[in-house]
């Protein structure tokens, strides 16, 4: 049981930093830096083949799929976590007795 309890741990850390980048990119976002654009920035658009540069900017991009499961990697992490630590302050307390 006591080898157990580091990689249940450490398994439990890496789901909960995988929830916090899945959150992180769980948001539409837009290609511009900021949401105002100065009448100094705006010029004529390029046009690269039958792209402009400034589609772009009108439509925001959307998450990918796997970003939604953000709060199942949380709970799990936190499932993995909680018992770990609990698995390590009993045995702490059976040391010191």
């Amino acid at each position: 049981m006591r080898k157990a309890v580091l990689p249940i741990l450490a398994v439990g850390l890496v789901l909960l930093g995988l929830s916090l980048y899945l959150h992180s990119i769980d948001h539409p976002t837009n290609a511009t830096t900021s949401n105002y654009i100065s009448p100094s920035q705006l010029t004529a658009p390029t046009i690269y083949g039958n792209v402009s540069a400034l589609s772009a900017l009108e439509k925001p991009s959307t998450p990918p799929l796997y970003a939604n499961f953000w709060p199942f990697s949380l709970i799990a992490g936190f499932a993995l976590l909680i018992p770990g630590l609990y698995w390590i302050y009993k045995d702490y307390r059976m040391r010191r007795v």
